[in-house]
């Protein structure tokens, strides 16, 4: 009875942080297409400050416990954390590690703004939405930041 109860509990916790899923049409110049995003806040109103956390070369699906690791880390300490998955949608679920050019970095940075646009189109839009960040992709961290000028 008791674990039962615990594991409802660790159920229930799970699922809030799940967050709400999102479609998002990504840049039609760097081969475009809707792409899959999570969203993840804080508890409380708001507002709260974003972060666009981008996968690795492994994705979401080979990287969903470094993905879930980081969300709840950064949902702890009070960001809303929007998660596009530029992978999926494009036919490598299980990432691109060792053929990095089969989603080219440009697409990542388009996915990532177009993270950023819905961020700050959303009816209580965060505080200071962040510039998109590459953990592990720094070619895309060098487009985006070559986009933003």
């Amino acid at each position: 009875m008791r674990m039962g109860l615990w594991f409802l509990a660790a159920a229930l916790a799970a699922g809030c942080a799940r967050g709400d899923a999102v479609r998002l049409s990504s840049a039609p110049d760097s081969g475009g297409g809707l792409v899959d995003m999570r969203v993840v806040r804080p508890d409380g109103p708001g507002p709260f400050p974003a972060v666009v956390w981008l996968h690795s070369c492994a994705g979401l699906v080979r990287g969903a416990r470094h993905a879930e690791d980081w969300t709840r880390r950064l949902r702890g300490l009070g960001y809303v954390v929007a998660i596009p998955d530029s992978f999926s949608a494009r036919g490598f679920p299980n990432g691109v590690c060792g053929y990095g050019m089969r989603v080219p970095p440009r697409t990542r940075a388009d996915d990532a703004y177009a993270a950023l646009r819905h961020l700050e189109g959303t009816r209580s839009p965060p505080r200071s939405p962040s510039i998109p960040s590459a953990r592990q992709a720094p070619g895309c961290e060098d487009i985006a930041r070559s986009r933003r000028s």
